[in-house]
């Protein structure tokens, strides 16, 4: 036991049990240990927190209390992540960290998670994003900062973090292009964090304010922000020919199912998109040319199938062999078609 007299109160509170209290008071008390145990790097009430929750867990919970004890949980193992210093490790196995993130992922996905109120679910989520996004799944981060922002949209936390996501996720791109308009959405994301009417869950969030303001104040300076917004036009650009089409490409777009790291910025980069490939008479831009190949080939197989139907081999084997030489016929037509067609140089750096 911890002999150092600023302890007192934290092995008090590890000594008292929640059998005789009710559920509110029970998640009072363990939520209490641990913000003290973070604060105090008391490892004994981290660990007596996840003792007390599994004692809790046994008991029936009412609706909102479930979802409330596996975030509890998630902060725990956040607490014991932070005493055994895992946030600065780059130790690739990290128990603390995977069951914070299960923790986190069990809550967000709890059948009572829509009880809670809107600040609780938008702490959760916030949390849940920013672990996705330390341990390298940006792209998944994103979409939940976006869910916390769909019930709250000024939750601070959720644009700050969101922001300073968007700019990792722009470092690491190649075309210069794409790279500056995701600079530019992590830019309006964390000024967002100033404006009036966000709102901040914290008592002082003074400190995460700070960060925010240099992390956007950074981006300023290396990115002509007026210019990429006046460059990225996002409000024209065809999105499709057909209902059909414009209802499908409208439905990848609500999925993230576009190969594209501007797919992040939702239906903004839709549009963009769209400029960018403007449409199949414009061979000219790598994305348009290779939007015009598809079509292209999707209209031959399908004229191509209706030929050969009647034609296709019988046997398993003699089909085999027609299907591979179909796939070698489409592979060289691609290529061939690809080779033809010529790109037009990307943005350089925008200063």
């Amino acid at each position: 036991m911890t002999t150092n007299p600023g302890f007192e109160d934290l092995n008090k509170q590890c000594e008292r049990s929640i059998t005789k209290m009710s559920d509110a008071e029970a998640l009072a008390h363990i939520g209490k240990l641990i913000d003290d145990a973070f604060d105090a790097s008391f490892e004994r009430g981290g660990k007596r927190a996840l003792y007390l929750l599994d004692e809790l867990s046994k008991r029936k919970l009412g609706d909102s209390d479930g979802a409330l004890a596996a975030y509890f949980r998630a902060n725990t193992w956040a607490a014991l992540s932070h005493i055994a210093n895992f946030r600065q490790s780059w130790s690739w196995e990290a128990p603390e960290r995977q069951a914070e993130l299960l923790a986190l992922s069990r809550a967000s996905s709890h059948a009572c998670f829509a009880s809670l109120d809107k600040i609780r679910r938008c702490q959760i989520l916030t949390n849940h994003a920013n672990l996705l996004n330390t341990v390298g799944r940006t792209i998944d981060a994103i979409a939940v900062w976006d869910a916390a922002l769909k019930i709250i949209p000024g939750f601070a936390m959720a644009l700050g973090n969101r922001g300073d996501g968007l700019t990792g996720y722009a470092r690491m791109m190649v075309d210069d292009r794409e790279r500056a308009i995701l600079a530019l959405h992590a830019f309006d994301s964390l000024r967002s964090t100033m404006a009036e009417d966000a709102f901040h869950d914290s008592v002082d969030p003074q400190a995460a304010l700070a960060y925010f303001a240099k992390q956007a104040t950074e981006l300023a300076g290396t990115v002509d922000i007026d210019s990429v917004r006046a460059m990225q036009d996002l409000h024209h650009g065809n999105q499709g020919r057909s209902k059909i089409e414009r209802t499908y490409r409208r439905w990848c777009l609500e999925h993230r199912l576009f190969l594209c790291p501007l797919d992040e910025q939702h239906q903004l980069w839709y549009r963009h998109r769209q400029r960018r490939t403007r449409s199949q008479s414009d061979p000219s831009h790598a994305n348009g040319a290779l939007c015009a190949v598809l079509r292209i080939l999707c209209n031959r197989c399908r004229r191509a199938e209706e030929a050969t139907r009647k034609s296709r081999p019988a046997s398993r084997v003699d089909a085999a062999l027609w299907s591979r030489r179909q796939e070698e016929a489409a592979r060289s037509m691609l290529m061939l078609t690809l080779r033809k067609t010529t790109t037009t140089p990307l943005i350089g750096n925008l200063h």
